[in-house]
């Protein structure tokens, strides 16, 4: 468990996460790239360009902290910042219809002993 209460470990990450909007239409609209900030088994926050609104269920995609397996997953916006810097979005999104075990599987790339 981490420190801070939460369930699972979160780390600090910056690696590419594509973010797949279903519906969005045709192209690339649909598809969104940014840079991760941080990673739990519960979900990710990302810096991206292009505002996503709170409730919107998304695909996302990443390699794994300390691995070379990718992740992907539902999952849903649940917060939306603008940085202290006042470029972009800092999105929140919460993995869902996640197994414990797909759970356990990806903390287990974010414990601390693996960084």
């Amino acid at each position: 468990m981490a420190d801070d209460g939460r369930k699972y470990n979160r780390i600090k990450s910056d690696f590419n996460v594509r973010a797949i909007i279903p519906n969005a239409g045709d192209g690339l609209r649909g598809i969104k790239t940014g840079k991760t900030k941080n990673v739990s088994a519960t979900g990710v926050l990302f810096h991206n360009e292009t505002i996503l609104d709170i409730g919107t269920i998304i695909n996302v995609k990443f390699l794994k902290p300390n691995s070379f397996d990718f992740f992907e997953s539902s999952a849903k916006v649940v917060r939306v910042e603008i940085p202290p810097d006042g470029k972009g979005y800092e999105i929140g999104v919460q993995f869902i219809d996640l197994t414990p075990e797909t759970e356990k599987k990806l903390n287990y790339y974010l414990s601390p002993d693996k960084e």
